[in-house]
């Protein structure tokens, strides 16, 4: 079975099809992880499809799975520490604490509750809600190809000058200051505000949700909630691996500033309500900034942590041309334990001809949580005809949230997606 790999910047949404169960399908593995696809077996490959038969469940009874909730919250509560900043709360995300242990310091947050700020998101949203109808941009998203229903604000170092965007800006600049200051006090650099933007999510809008990603152009996120904790639930989520068990709700009233490291995962799932906020990305310089540039990765990745690495390995294989070089530092990454380089690694070796060591990847991610490497390895096994290792598979894959591994075990399983709680 062949294996394409796309050109220029990796998809973000999933484009992979399946065919139904008991059907003829062309099996399709993943390539990527949490926050991007770099490339997939070809679904279209004139080989004969593979057969898949429901006899495989062997009238098993279906078994109910629960509803994956993020029950963990990470909120500032009123014995919160004060800093010259005001309450904040912070905590290193390990993950999987081995691999801290051994090779990184894991994901940094810091959620901050401030008077001032307060009053500042407060004015902005009012603002927003009055002037802002038709600033609401619909264009895809770069990390799911929907629509990204947010107002840009500023845009690598430069103010955007669309009609009716001044007012905006200037209730955003003392947030802005106040989050820069906050920002270079913290991470100890003379970071730069490169670009911000004010996003909503729910009832009031046209997207309710987005999946787990990084910031790709981003040394660190700040964002201010501008709703109230009343008005809507959910909220952000964040995770130092791709594994579900790693979710953590992030709870922010109306004010209320996170601020996360470039090597953090996050999403939002907002499930009733609206939800409104203003993000900013900083890079370590003006230079930076204005070239689009990323250097912190190939820092931290010679330092060794491996999500540099692996972010570092995405850059040069899809964006400088330097694809050889980009392999190796993926291949380090997924030495360390990285799960999605692991994931992108074992469909290296697939393409390469390599099923075995393919299948080592696979199985390596797969322990940590990658449901897209379990799902790798029961088409695998499927393919070369294990049909009870692909079963055993494709269940975990189903376990784990996977849709699609789910779909083609059919009646073997009832799938509950993952929620907030």
């Amino acid at each position: 079975m062949a294996i394409a790999l796309e050109s220029g910047e990796p998809a973000s949404h999933d484009p992979t099809g399946f065919g139904k169960l008991a059907r003829p399908f062309a099996a399709t593995a993943r390539f990527g992880g949490q926050e991007g696809i770099f490339a997939m077996l070809n679904a279209k490959d004139p080989q004969p499809p593979l057969q898949w038969s429901i006899n495989l469940c062997r009238n098993k009874p279906v078994k109910k799975w629960p509803c994956a909730k993020t029950d963990s919250i990470f909120r500032v509560g009123p014995t919160a520490p004060e800093t010259a900043f005001g309450l904040e709360r912070s905590a290193r995300l390990n993950g999987l604490s081995r691999l801290a242990r051994r090779h990184g310091r894991g994901p940094l947050l810091w959620v901050l509750r401030s008077q001032n700020i307060e009053e500042n998101a407060q004015a902005l949203r009012h603002l927003a809600a009055a002037e802002s109808s038709g600033l609401f941009n619909q264009d895809a998203d770069s990390v799911d190809g929907q629509p990204t229903d947010e107002i840009p604000l500023k845009k690598d170092g430069v103010l955007s000058h669309r009609a009716g965007m001044d007012t905006l800006q200037r209730a955003a600049k003392p947030i802005w200051d106040k989050a820069e200051s906050y920002v270079q006090t913290k991470l100890r650099c003379h970071c730069f505000l490169c670009s911000s933007l004010l996003r909503r999510y729910g009832d009031a809008g046209i997207r309710t949700s987005i999946q787990a990603h990084f910031d790709e152009y981003a040394f660190a996120t700040a964002i201010v909630s501008l709703d109230k904790l009343s008005d809507f639930s959910g909220g952000l989520v964040v995770q130092a691996q791709p594994a579900e068990h790693s979710r953590r709700l992030v709870e922010l009233d109306l004010g209320d500033l996170v601020l996360h490291s470039y090597d953090l995962l996050h999403s939002v799932d907002v499930q009733g309500g609206t939800r409104h906020s203003l993000i900013m990305w900083f890079s370590t310089s003006r230079a930076a900034c204005h070239k689009a540039q990323t250097p912190w990765k190939r820092k931290y990745a010679r330092l060794g942590e491996p999500n540099a690495q692996y972010q570092y390995a995405r850059s040069l294989i899809f964006n400088s041309g330097e694809a050889a070089q980009g392999w190796r530092w993926l291949a380090q990454a997924a030495s360390k334990g990285q799960s999605t380089a692991q994931l992108n690694w074992g469909l290296r070796q697939m393409q390469e001809g390599r099923r075995a060591r393919a299948q080592h990847w696979w199985r390596r991610a797969a322990r940590q949580g990658v449901k897209e490497a379990a799902h790798n390895l029961g088409l695998s096994f499927l393919e070369s005809g294990s049909f009870k290792s692909a079963l055993r598979w494709l269940r975990r894959a189903a376990h784990m949230g996977d849709a699609d591994a789910e779909a083609l075990l059919g009646g073997c399983l009832d799938f509950h997606p993952p929620c907030v709680a």
